[in-house]
């Protein structure tokens, strides 16, 4: 079967208390908006480790409020086409106008490599209000069966068992 286990290495701050009526948002996606994300298959421990590295928001992406927000990242891991588990990362602040910020968690979930082709991640990049609740910024998908860049990246880490092979990957809406 499979198992997981979430191994946090660093987390940047939480959302605090912003107060409701202090908080103002537009949201302009543009199709830019990033993730850095890690892939590791350890044959020894049966192991895949994805990382959630980084997030870069594109160029025209604007957030316009007037404190700061916290984003976070939601991984699903599916196995054939049903969810056996989803995690989420600590939420870091992002301040008015910053384009980029630092994850550094990964997610460590065991299965043996005969599942190499039978399981995916569905990584979505999301921001959450004491407001307006949970918005989705945007999505990523990883596994054999993606045809792009993230089936890519899968190959890759096939490719490369027990070593990391790292990739930006654009989010789409």
């Amino acid at each position: 079967g499979i198992s997981s286990t979430n191994q946090s290495v660093y987390q940047k701050g939480t959302i605090g208390n912003l107060a409701p009526k202090l908080l103002f948002f537009i949201i302009f996606l543009t199709g830019n908006d990033q993730l850095l994300l890690s892939l590791c298959y350890d044959t020894t421990e049966e192991k895949l480790t994805l990382g959630i590295n980084s997030v870069k928001l594109g160029s025209q992406t604007r957030l316009k409020i007037s404190d700061e927000v916290g984003l976070y990242v939601k991984v699903t891991l599916f196995e054939s086409m049903k969810v056996v588990k989803a995690k989420k990362t600590g939420s870091i602040k992002i301040m008015h106008n910053q384009v980029d910020g630092e994850f550094k968690e990964t997610f460590s979930i065991l299965f043996p490599q005969s599942f190499m082709d039978k399981v995916s991640c569905t990584i979505s990049l999301c921001w959450k209000t004491n407001t307006h609740g949970k918005l989705v910024l945007g999505r990523t998908n990883i596994g054999p069966k993606r045809n792009d860049e993230g089936q890519d990246h899968w190959f890759d880490m096939k490719s490369n068992l027990n070593r990391e092979v790292t990739r930006w990957h654009i989010l789409k809406s």
